[in-house]
């Protein structure tokens, strides 16, 4: 485990704002029969690692994840993490309507394997990033759909892959340190394994706790009780500080921009893509097949 300084919020809030944008890459310009689809472009990120073994056999399929929004920050030196594609056992399985969405997320994370940390210890951003990557990579999926509602009203809107954020993770060092009602709080960012025991306990987005038991989740130097009690307790300025603490560990998708008509007008508004049913969970209809690979005869 490397050594890694504690630091503190107020030193790190205006360097994190001031970070200068990377300029973006020219890319390769390819010939039109030649140009890979979004797929392929996609999985150019990664580096395959044939003969990672999973349960009794060899999967040579298996990918190693190279970059993630958290930057490998919160993870021990040479951590590895891999995931093999969806198999189709695999995805009859996971659409079986018995299965709640914990079991789901389970299925999920065993399709992950890590060398160095258990991997419950994913942040819970980076969970969903490989997932959505895992999702492409089986099944060629380039295009989504998120359901809008309003009360008198409802629409489904569709986008393609390439339209999907990720924000990284603003803190540079880790635990974030912030004085809260008089106490040294440390945060480090939620993990997969901290949701899924806070979906155990029923407390899952839009529960009226969530925001609240995913802050106390995230308190490293307390436990659970002692933690969610300081910040359901939090007044004043403690409130601002919980906030920008919130913004420093997020690292997840960002809203998406999306259009639509509602009674005759054109709306345009940033939805979050907070529901994992949008983007990881691998459904595969007719919209995930470019072209139809069944024929007759030779």
């Amino acid at each position: 485990m490397p050594h890694i300084e504690p630091i503190d919020l107020n030193d790190i809030a205006n360097r994190v704002s001031g970070q200068a944008p990377q300029q973006p890459q020219p890319q390769p310009e390819f010939p039109p029969e030649n140009r890979p689809n979004e797929a392929q472009q996609l999985m150019e990120q990664f580096k395959p690692t044939p003969g990672i073994q999973f349960g009794n056999s060899i999967d040579r399929a298996t990918t190693e994840i190279t970059d993630l929004p958290s930057k490998f920050i919160p993870y021990p030196d040479n951590v590895k993490i891999y995931y093999r594609p969806y198999t189709y056992k695999d995805l009859d399985d996971f659409n079986d309507s018995n299965v709640d969405l914990l079991a789901r997320l389970r299925f999920i994370l065993e399709g992950i394997k890590t060398r160095g940390m258990p991997k419950e210890d994913i942040t819970l951003g980076d969970f969903l990033f490989i997932a959505l990557y895992r999702r492409i990579s089986s099944l060629g999926t380039t295009r989504f759909q998120i359901k809008i509602e309003r009360p008198d009203f409802v629409t489904t809107v569709s986008f393609s892959f390439e339209n999907i954020e990720f924000e990284d993770l603003q803190a540079p060092m880790l635990p974030v340190v912030a004085e809260v009602s008089g106490v040294e709080c440390h945060f480090r960012p939620l993990t997969i394994g901290q949701f899924l025991e806070l979906l155990a306990k029923e407390i899952m987005p839009g529960h009226k706790d969530y925001e609240r038991a995913c802050l106390a989740a995230q308190m490293c130097n307390a436990d659970f009780s002692t933690a969610y009690n300081l910040v359901n307790n939090a007044v004043g300025q403690d409130l601002v500080i919980l906030n920008e603490v919130d913004k420093l560990l997020y690292h997840s998708t960002l809203p998406l921009n999306v259009s639509y008509n509602y009674k005759g007008e054109i709306v345009h508004e940033k939805v979050a893509l907070d529901d994992p049913m949008t983007l990881i969970f691998p459904y595969c209809g007719p919209d995930d097949l470019k072209r139809n690979p069944i024929r007759f005869g030779v």
